[in-house]
């Protein structure tokens, strides 16, 4: 039977010159019943809260370490398996949901904004949000809640948008100035790396777009490819193959690294012409097997999701809150809690269990039985109720018996 985890703690023990204590949390069960972020994995640049988005349901954490779950009915979408894809702004949060259309998430309560069943990517551009139709291939504006327009030529089905500076991405990046120009495909310009690319991402401070290629990393202004970063004008360099790209509060290029399988294995900051910070499995409790994305906080911490866990390297702007949360918590339905002893499980729709198992405060086992939805526990202490199915384990709270 293993040991009970609900915090697991790693100190990075490798020859890297950047020895840290990582900490790392579960944020949903073996099969993903809470959500875990397969679809969307982001963090609100304004309000300082997580989102993770999985299918039809999202779930936040706020800046005070407050959880919460949305199911498909908050979110007003219709099926399970639709695609939520979330985007901020200084005043609102809004969402997208296939099939229905635009709408904002204020206070959490959902505000039609406009309804569009061929709505297509997300994005913003200061209080101005955009997105593509998916059925003529355009980038539609939102100026208020009531007017679109449409506002460049036809797209591909990614695209990038700051301060009027639009670039859009299908195999190679195309900058676009406005209707009825040609535009301008950056592999025109020989200091572009002519190869696939998987991401494109605008730096936070400036204007200039950031290429992840098959060969390294271009970088250009508009119509101009201002340079590239690989392996022979850098040092440390832990792949040409860059899959990912982020960018710190201090502005500072972070990278994902494939290895020749074209599997992601490393994250890595450049520092000048050097990459500096790089973390693998020898260093970091990343498993790169069930990587989902990483983002940067306001206050600079790093935080790596898997599909069902939370990483972020300890350091003095770490939040209060990350030592006791217990992102797992949501798996089932348990109460009341405190107990005098009774205790009503109930699991989430269309989900089945075999087993409960009754951990005492320390995680050895005291009690296993067939799965029911009452159980009694007579003596007081502090116990953890652990949900099995035929796949494995769902989830696992602690209850207080008085």
């Amino acid at each position: 039977m293993k040991a009970l985890i609900i915090i697991a703690v790693c100190i990075a023990s490798s020859a890297s010159l950047h020895s840290q204590t990582w900490i790392s949390k579960t944020i949903g069960g073996n099969w993903g019943f809470t959500v875990s972020p397969v679809k969307q994995f982001v963090i609100d640049p304004y309000r300082n809260s997580m989102w993770f988005v999985l299918g039809g349901k999202a779930s936040v954490i706020e800046s005070d370490g407050s959880y919460r779950i949305f199911e498909k009915v908050e979110l007003e979408s219709v099926f399970t398996g639709e695609n939520l894809f979330f985007a901020f702004t200084p005043n609102h949060i809004y969402y997208k949901v296939d099939l229905v259309g635009l709408k904002t998430f204020d206070n959490y309560s959902p505000l039609d904004v406009y309804a569009d069943t061929d709505l297509n990517n997300l994005l913003t551009d200061n209080d101005s949000v955009f997105y593509i139709e998916s059925n003529t291939n355009k980038i539609f504006k939102i100026s208020d809640f009531n007017t679109t327009e449409n506002t460049l030529i036809s797209c591909a089905s990614a695209f990038r948008r700051k301060h009027g500076i639009t670039y859009m991405g299908s195999g190679s990046i195309f900058y676009s100035n406005g209707p009825g120009n040609p535009g301008t495909y950056l592999y025109n310009d020989p200091e572009y790396l002519f190869c696939a690319m998987s991401d494109f991402e605008f730096s936070r401070n400036t204007d200039t777009l950031y290429i992840a290629q098959l060969l390294g990393i271009s970088y250009a202004y508009k119509e101009n490819v201002l340079g590239n970063f690989t392996p022979s004008n850098t040092t440390n360099m832990p792949s040409p193959d860059v899959r990912l790209l982020e960018f710190d509060m201090n502005d500072n290029l972070w990278a994902g690294f494939a290895d020749a399988n074209g599997d992601l294995f490393a994250l890595a900051m450049l520092d000048g012409t050097n990459w500096t910070n790089i973390y693998d499995a020898t260093n970091s409790p990343i498993d790169f097997s069930e990587f989902r994305g990483f983002q940067f906080d306001t206050l600079n911490n790093i935080w790596v999701a898997e599909m069902h866990k939370l990483h972020t390297i300890e350091n003095q702007n770490s939040p209060q809150w990350l030592s006791t949360l217990e992102l797992d918590q949501f798996t089932f339905n348990m109460y009341p809690n405190p107990s005098e002893g009774i205790i009503h499980i109930s699991l989430p729709e269309n989900v089945s269990a075999s087993a409960i198992e009754i951990l005492d405060f320390s995680g050895k086992l005291v009690a296993e039985l067939p799965f029911q939805t009452e159980i009694e526990i007579e003596q007081a202490g502090i116990y953890f109720i652990r949900i099995v199915t035929e796949s494995g384990v769902l989830g696992i709270q602690k209850v207080v018996v008085r």
